[in-house]
């Protein structure tokens, strides 16, 4: 037997050992788990933190705010504050990017209509498009200049009130 077998096969035992305990012996093992590494956590905290306060100072603002009691009411607060900070965020992008496609696209269209060759452009390549689409060139030049004449007398002169360059 090799070496890699046997300590495969320790650890097997221990994580058969953890799939055969009952649900709530689970529970109460991590639970005594983590009450352990807290209480681990506190201490080294109280150490690392010892040169700059007393003890009593430190061991009072640790006892307040990172108790086995706290930290998960703590941990809560700070996850339901950073959810809404998200969605306050992600509405705030949102009434930007509405707010920039509104302008940009009123400033396109004006554009587009305000000179004669855009307007051109723009209808020749809707016609190029439908020609494309539909495997025809003859009705893609009919359906681009029907447009053109449509979208220039009807949108830039009657509605829009300009008179293309």
């Amino acid at each position: 037997m090799s070496i890699t077998k046997s300590v495969h096969n320790v650890g097997n035992l221990f994580a058969d050992d953890l799939e055969n305990m009952p649900f709530l012996s689970r529970v109460l093992l991590h639970t005594i788990g983590i009450i352990i590494c807290s209480f681990g956590g506190m201490i080294f905290g109280a150490l690392a933190t010892s040169g700059k306060a007393s003890g009593r100072e430190v061991m009072r603002k640790f006892w307040t705010y990172y108790n086995p009691v706290v930290v998960p009411f703590f941990l809560l607060y700070w996850a339901v504050y950073a959810l809404a900070q998200t969605i306050i965020a992600v509405a705030r992008a949102l009434k930007f990017t509405a707010t920039f496609a509104g302008v940009f696209s009123k400033k396109l269209f004006l554009l587009i209509h305000s000179e004669l060759r855009l307007l051109c452009l723009t209808d020749s390549a809707i016609g190029a498009a439908v020609g494309y689409l539909y495997h025809s060139p003859i009705i893609g030049g009919i359906i681009g200049a029907v447009f053109g004449l449509a979208n220039y007398w009807i949108v830039t002169i009657k509605i829009l009130k300009l008179q293309p360059k």
